[in-house]
């Protein structure tokens, strides 16, 4: 049974646990900048292991997230899916519900689109930070374990930046995935 990392425990100790689950160096570095973004906006944290259908959450009065490791067996997304759940506690929208569970609509409902976009902001500042300089946005899309329901707002953060390389040619509606 995994054990449950929460805002208490050290980078040392957060290094390990991620280590021996087969994490790379790459990936823990990114999961300690989220973790420390999100106790530096005084946002607790649970990371926990459960059934693969349980969603991650956020509980916005309380400010505070859960991240569920095993979410569809979906290792390369957890950073997304951290973003994500910060992107909710962060939102200027009024929370109707006490707590938001994710089942992965994050286009449909504007407060999950609104999430999905933070945590897609988030990474690319990551990703601005270590100097990764990415040509092409679905290279960075599968650097950074980002969904593709965010094919097109990745593309459109790209062509929007200057920091980047990549020059849409016409339109990225060619790109665009209904």
């Amino acid at each position: 049974m995994m054990e449950t990392i929460n805002s208490s425990w050290s980078e040392e100790k957060i290094i390990t646990y991620f280590f021996n689950y087969s994490y790379t160096w790459s990936e823990i570095k990114l999961i300690l900048y989220l973790l420390d973004f999100a106790q530096k906006q005084k946002i607790g944290y649970v990371l926990y292991q459960a059934n693969a259908m349980f969603p991650s959450f956020s509980f916005k009065e309380g400010r505070e997230i859960g991240i569920n490791l095993n979410w569809h067996n979906h290792s390369s997304e957890v950073p997304f899916t951290i973003g994500h759940e910060i992107g909710h506690i962060m939102s200027e929208y009024r929370d109707t519900k006490r707590l938001n569970y994710c089942r992965g609509v994050g286009t449909q409902i504007t407060e999950e689109m609104s999430a999905d976009i933070y945590s897609l902001q988030l990474l690319y500042k990551y990703s601005s930070a270590q100097e990764d300089n990415f040509y092409d946005p679905l290279n960075f899309i599968r650097a950074y374990g980002v969904p593709k329901r965010m094919i097109n707002e990745t593309y459109k953060l790209f062509a929007s930046e200057e920091g980047f390389f990549f020059k849409p040619k016409d339109s990225f509606d060619q790109f665009i995935i209904e």
